[in-house]
């Protein structure tokens, strides 16, 4: 992403968002940091595992990821990070790479207790993930 864009994007948010990656200034297409998450399209008889992801960033209002998983605009699908399933929608989507795209999503339905369990979940990967 070009340093436009990302000043444009940075304009138009409506909430801080939390980078979850240890050097944020690395482009994308480098970056091999982030939270595992898996992205779940719900169906009345099985749900489709769409793929996994990479958490970068987080926020009150949605989260960011780089996933090779095909999923289209506007869809809805679940966010699985650790034991927690949190139901979003797919906003924004940008190619990085091949296979690879970066993805906005927006939480359907967000309670305060899910997004401090979604916070502590975050912060108990990441101390898992350096060793603490």
């Amino acid at each position: 992403m070009t340093d436009e864009l990302v000043s444009e994007e940075e304009n138009r948010r409506a909430h801080a968002r939390m980078s979850l990656r240890r050097d944020p200034e690395q482009p994308l297409v480098l970056a091999c940091d982030g939270i595992p998450a898996r992205l779940v399209k719900l169906h009345w008889f099985r749900d489709k595992v769409l793929g996994l992801g990479s958490l970068k960033d987080v926020s009150v209002g949605g989260c960011g990821l780089i996933s090779a998983a095909p999923i289209e605009m506007d869809s809805q699908v679940q966010l699985e990070v650790g034991e927690l399933s949190l139901p979003c929608r797919v906003v924004r989507k940008v190619p990085v790479q091949g296979a690879l795209h970066f993805y906005g999503l927006r939480w359907e339905a967000m309670e305060q207790t899910q997004l401090l369990a979604l916070y502590s979940a975050i912060s108990r990967l990441k101390s898992m993930r350096e060793g603490r």
